[in-house]
């Protein structure tokens, strides 16, 4: 049985991801039956009452969240990240990341999952006045 995290599932991709995962992942009575699916997420989501999603409450610049949210997965979708064009949240774009990639894939080797997909942002370039 398939045991599936994703971190950034709020954002726009992530929403759409878990849609397509809910599908693959369900009977045609709805039910789960083909696997698991978990969510690292700060806050509420859409699916806080979906009992096809398990909400594990962190951030991914916990390692110690990333462990936790992590623990018994075999694949994971790392779609977290942080876009913004503004200088004093350069600190919080490095942390999310940079940081918070290694603590998921830090996360990934210690659970063994054997798949990690890491979907990447225009916000990996952070904010400088120099040019890009």
């Amino acid at each position: 049985m398939k045991s599936i995290l994703v971190t950034g599932a709020t954002g726009f991709l992530g929403k759409h991801l878990i849609e397509q995962l809910k599908a693959s992942l369900s009977s045609e009575s709805g039910v789960s039956s083909q696997g698991r699916l978990r969510i690292l997420c700060r806050g509420a989501s859409p699916w806080d009452n979906d009992p096809q999603v398990e909400a594990a409450r962190g951030d991914v610049t916990s390692q110690a969240d990333a462990e936790r949210a992590a623990e018994g997965v075999s694949e994971i979708y790392h779609l977290a990240g942080v876009v913004s064009r503004d200088p004093a949240k350069s600190g919080l774009m490095y942390q999310t990341h940079v940081q918070g990639t290694r603590n998921v894939c830090q996360a990934a080797l210690r659970q063994r999952a054997r798949k990690v997909v890491h979907v990447s942002s225009s916000g990996t370039i952070a904010v400088s006045r120099e040019p890009v």
